[in-house]
């Protein structure tokens, strides 16, 4: 049996309805179980990670007696939300989960969820055997993230301990849909809105961006992620692992790719700005739709070492992004 936590988030409603699918017994956590459709094989408890009783009583302790796997999927992810919630529900939730954990016999595998954040503003090869870059954090999440995965690292023993980190996470492979507009479609949104409001932009022969020309955005779709966490369980993985899509193109050619799909034209040309400039750059009058925590992850040049599992490499290689990127650019122009 499964125990699933952030069941109703992007990846997770879709990672309870591929197990569910696939004739597994899933018990979700969740502090509004109503929020989770009824379903065969399906038990839904109501719990509040960030308690640290987590359940409301002892009964729903006894429903857990056969549990032998934990996906941890729960977190909040906002890079403009503050500490104090951050810690509450990613490293506090953690800490609760552990403590849970310890109190089901059957346990045998715990799939911890992080994300490539957790290097901070560490530029070099991210080692996944580690969580000590000697980094710095450019926002609530990404500290608190790492926290949790320096937690679970500490509190899980290894033998049944396995961390997926995956990178930016974008739509379906076959459909490209997002129903949360993050990240790179906020991007998007952001340039749509300077054409809206600026329309001899067009005409523009260049536009300069404050990026690490070599720093690679480390995309992600959402079906990649679940298949990996299903293979994780099914195969019992261990050690940590990072979910990027291998052919994940560089920032410089993101942005050149994106401002060709809203109809600009203009050549891109990168500067490598370092922190001052950075700090310059956010003073300034950008539209509030862009949160400027984004921009942080434009001069970082951080390469992810790849998994040493090749069925997790073979899932991850499905996914090229010379065959999403039409159909990324096209759904992500509509949110």
């Amino acid at each position: 049996m499964i125990l699933l936590t952030g069941a109703t988030g992007f990846v997770g409603s879709l990672l309870l309805e591929r197990l569910l699918s696939s004739g597994k017994s899933v018990i979700c956590l969740a502090r509004n179980p109503d929020a989770i459709p009824k379903r065969e094989g399906l038990q839904v408890i109501k719990a509040d990670l960030e308690n640290v009783d987590v359940l409301a009583t002892i009964d729903d302790l006894k429903k857990l007696k056969e549990v032998t796997t934990i996906i941890h999927l729960a977190a909040l992810y906002d890079l403009t939300s503050s500490v104090s919630k951050c810690y509450m529900a990613n490293v506090v939730a953690t800490m609760n989960l552990s403590s849970l954990s310890r109190k089901l016999d059957k346990l045998q595998h715990f799939v911890h969820i992080s994300t490539v954040a957790v290097s901070g503003d560490f530029s070099g090869v991210v080692e996944s055997d580690t969580i000590d870059f000697n980094q710095s954090y450019p926002n609530a999440y990404a500290k608190t993230k790492s926290q949790a995965e320096g937690f679970v690292r500490r509190s899980i023993p290894k033998e049944m301990l396995c961390i997926l980190r995956p990178g930016i996470i974008i739509g379906n492979s076959e459909n490209m849909r997002q129903f949360k507009a993050d990240g790179p479609y906020l991007a998007i949104k952001y340039a749509q809105s300077l054409m809206r409001r600026f329309p001899l932009s067009k005409k523009v022969p260049f536009i300069v961006l404050p990026i690490n020309p070599e720093s690679v955005f480390p995309l992600v779709t959402v079906d990649s992620v679940v298949e990996s966490i299903i293979y994780s369980i099914e195969e019992k993985l261990l050690g940590c692992h990072h979910l990027v899509m291998p052919s994940a193109p560089t920032i410089l050619v993101f942005a050149d790719e994106m401002f060709k799909s809203i109809g600009l034209k203009s050549k891109i040309k990168a500067i490598k700005a370092g922190s001052r400039f950075l700090r310059i750059i956010k003073k300034l009058p950008l539209d509030e739709s862009l949160p400027r925590e984004l921009l942080d992850y434009m001069i970082i040049s951080p390469k992810y070492s790849k998994s040493k599992d090749q069925g997790l490499l073979n899932i991850l290689n499905k996914v090229t992004w010379s065959e999403i990127k039409s159909p990324f650019f096209r759904e992500a122009t509509k949110i």
